[in-house]
């Protein structure tokens, strides 16, 4: 998959990727080497209950604990 940028360095987002996006959505955008990674940013609501069941015993001594 390809995409052009613009002279007022726009892209457009392919059709087969425009169905996975939510208007007004915002990514993060990270450079690494050659590579642009537009990572999508998620609200505070969405990460609750993503650590739902997880036993935290074990990872740290009581005395370490703030």
């Amino acid at each position: 998959m390809e995409i052009k940028v613009t002279n007022k360095y726009e892209i457009v987002v392919p059709e087969a990727l425009r169905d996975k996006l939510k208007a007004g959505q915002r990514f993060k955008v990270v450079v690494d080497g050659y590579e642009i990674k537009l990572i999508p940013l998620r609200p505070a609501k969405e990460l609750r209950g993503i650590f739902k069941g997880l036993n935290g015993a074990g990872y740290r001594e009581e005395a370490e604990r703030v």
